[in-house]
């Protein structure tokens, strides 16, 4: 697949120019002009980016992901309250399918019977 044509910015190398992105499996492989791929998908006048981190994320759904999704939100933390235990936070995450990745810092109130 490539994505032709959009601005593409990674605040981690500094780059911010016009160019095509080709994925393969989910992973960016080139970047550059004039790439070709199976399938192409016209973004120009779009930004391409690797996504964004939400540090202080209080979504806890689906729907919400969703939202975020849109808003080029790729992993949400929950870094405020926390979950007790984490292995159970993330289990169940995992079981509702979240569309995003996700994570949680522990939540030291609960586990000192605070809450």
């Amino acid at each position: 697949m490539v994505l032709r044509g959009g601005r593409v910015i990674d605040p981690g190398t500094g780059t911010d120019r016009v160019a095509d992105v080709a994925l393969d499996g989910g992973r960016v492989v080139a970047v550059g002009a004039g790439l070709t791929g199976d399938a192409e998908l016209d973004v120009t006048g779009l930004v391409v980016g690797p996504g964004f981190v939400d540090l202080h994320s209080h979504v806890h759904s689906i729907a919400g992901h969703r939202l975020q999704a849109l808003d080029g939100v790729t992993t949400a933390l929950d870094l405020e309250a926390g979950v007790m235990p984490v292995a159970r936070g993330y289990a169940a995450a995992a079981d509702e399918g979240r569309p995003l990745h996700y994570g949680f810092s522990a939540s030291w109130a609960s586990a000192r019977g605070q809450v």
